[in-house]
């Protein structure tokens, strides 16, 4: 998953399509795909939900196995994935991010309402907490991600608007000396 061609893939695959389809959406030739289809596909985050003969050929329809792949915090800190597979990851998740809210923030119409919006919502903060508020703090974040999988779960098949929700929550240091 910790490539930036892979990652769009697997967001584009929330709805079945061919590699054909894919292409034309990604604006790309097709055998730069098929490497990579191929990949997530044994690595089962893909799977063939439909195919059909075109021509004699067999077409194959994909799509994502899961709506939510989580990954794990050690799996980001461990020696599992290097460096810059990490930074792809992280690079992909947040630039996604970025794209959707600044498409939020320009589709959403303003408001003279004295009330916040309902959305876009965007903070940022920074907070001292000792060691019990920070684990009450977390345990909370968590009950708040497992809200959104829940709420995802009833309202499948159901008519509901579609939210996005990016949480990244670390230990503040001094990066004034690290490279960028």
């Amino acid at each position: 998953m910790a490539d930036e061609r892979r990652l769009t893939i697997l967001n584009k695959l929330q709805k079945s399509m061919t590699v054909k389809e894919l292409a034309e959406l990604l604006n790309c030739p097709v055998s730069q795909l098929y490497y990579h289809v191929n990949l997530l596909e044994k690595h089962k985050l893909i799977q063939v939900v439909a195919t059909q003969i075109v021509s004699g050929i067999i077409e194959k329809q994909y799509q994502v196995t899961a709506r939510v792949f989580r990954i794990r915090n050690p799996l980001l800190l461990g020696d599992s994935m290097t460096a810059e597979e990490s930074s792809t990851l992280l690079a992909g998740l947040l630039d996604e991010t970025k794209s959707e809210l600044l498409y939020s923030f320009r589709s959403f119409p303003p408001t003279t309402e004295p009330q916040p919006s309902l959305h876009p919502f965007l903070a940022r903060k920074e907070v001292m907490l000792t060691e019990e508020q920070l684990h009450h703090f977390h345990t909370r974040l968590d009950e708040l991600v497992k809200d959104c999988d829940r709420f995802s779960e009833q309202n499948m098949g159901k008519e509901a608007q579609r939210f996005g929700l990016t949480i990244v929550f670390y230990q503040d240091v001094d990066t004034s000396g690290l490279p960028t």
